[in-house]
C-alpha cells in the first residue's frame, strides 16, 4: 500500500472540520478520549483515525456489538501500537472491507442515496469482504461502508469529509452524513445566516435556544421534535421576535446577534 502524503498535523484540521460540520448543524456532542464508556452515546465519529491503540480498538468494538454505531474516515486502524503502518489496513478484523491503495486528491465525491458525500486529502480504494456498499466513486467502485456487527453497526468512507468541511461545510453535505450514520438532529434551523439551535433536556422538560451569530438580522424556521409546541417565551433578544408557531415549529425574526429561549411542552 502507498504510504500516505498528508501529514500528521492535518489531523488538527480534521478535528476542526468535524466540529464545525456538527455545531451549524445543531448537533450536540462531546470529544470523547476515554473510550470504555461509550454506550452513553448513540454514534462515534472518528475523523483522520490512522492510529488508534488496540485497547481502544477492543473497546470501540465491544461498543459496536452492545449497539452503537461507529463512523469512520479513511485509514481507519491504519497504523500499529509505534505507530508503524500496519500490513492489512483496517487492523480490527470482521469490519467487512480492505483498503487497497491511496490517492491524493483535493476533493473525493461519494456518490449515495442520500446525496452526494464530499471529502478531501486522500481517497482509498477498497474490495468488500462482506460489509454492504453504502457510497460509490464516480466510476462505480465501493467508496463508504456499512456492516452490523453484534446490536450495532459500523460505518467506513473512504476519504475525510472532516478535512473537506474544514474549508467548504454545507449544510446539504453534512445533511447527506448525518442520513448514512442515522442521525437524527433534536432540533433543525432552516436559514441563510448561521443560526444555530440546541435544545436542553431535563427530565420531561424541555428549552430551546436560537442563536444568531451572524451581524445582521434575518428569520429562521426552527423544526422541533413533532410533540413539542411553544410553551412560553423566557427570553428574547429586544429586537428579536416570534411570527409564528405550530407543533414542532417556530418562525423567528431574530436581530444581529440575537438570541431567543423558549420553554417547550
Amino acid at each position: 500500500m502507498t504510504v500516505s502524503s498528508l501529514s500528521p498535523f492535518a489531523y488538527g484540521d480534521a478535528m476542526q472540520g468535524v466540529v464545525a460540520a456538527l455545531w451549524a448543524a445543531s448537533i450536540q456532542f462531546d470529544i470523547v478520549r476515554d473510550t470504555s464508556a461509550l454506550l452513553r452515546y448513540k454514534t462515534v465519529y472518528l475523523p483522520m483515525p490512522w492510529l488508534i491503540p488496540t485497547a481502544d480498538l477492543r473497546n470501540l468494538r465491544s461498543y459496536v456489538e452492545d449497539g452503537g454505531t461507529v463512523c469512520a474516515e479513511a485509514g481507519f486502524a491504519s497504523h500499529d501500537d509505534n505507530g508503524w503502518l500496519a500490513p492489512v489496513v483496517p487492523r480490527l478484523q470482521g469490519l467487512g472491507y480492505r483498503e487497497r491503495d491511496i490517492l491524493a486528491t483535493t476533493e473525493g465525491r461519494i456518490v449515495t442515496s442520500a446525496g452526494m458525500l464530499y471529502g478531501s486529502g486522500e481517497v482509498r480504494p477498497i474490495s468488500l469482504d462482506g460489509a454492504e456498499a453504502i457510497g460509490h466513486w464516480p466510476d462505480g467502485s465501493p467508496a463508504a461502508t456499512s456492516r452490523a456487527i453484534g446490536k450495532g453497526r459500523f460505518i467506513y468512507v473512504g476519504t475525510y469529509p472532516s478535512l473537506y468541511w474544514r474549508t467548504a461545510a454545507t449544510s446539504a453535505g453534512v445533511a447527506t452524513f448525518l442520513a448514512l450514520a442515522g442521525i437524527t438532529p433534536d432540533v433543525t434551523v432552516l436559514s441563510n445566516l448561521p443560526v444555530t439551535a440546541r435544545l436542553l433536556a431535563a427530565g420531561s422538560d424541555r428549552i430551546v435556544f436560537v442563536f444568531n451569530h451572524a451581524r445582521e438580522a434575518g428569520t429562521a424556521r426552527v423544526l422541533l421534535p413533532l410533540d413539542r409546541k411553544v410553551a412560553q417565551w423566557l427570553s428574547r433578544s429586544p429586537g428579536s421576535s416570534c411570527v409564528g408557531t405550530s407543533s414542532g415549529q417556530i418562525d423567528l425574526q431574530l436581530e444581529a446577534k440575537g438570541v431567543a429561549v423558549a420553554l417547550l411542552n
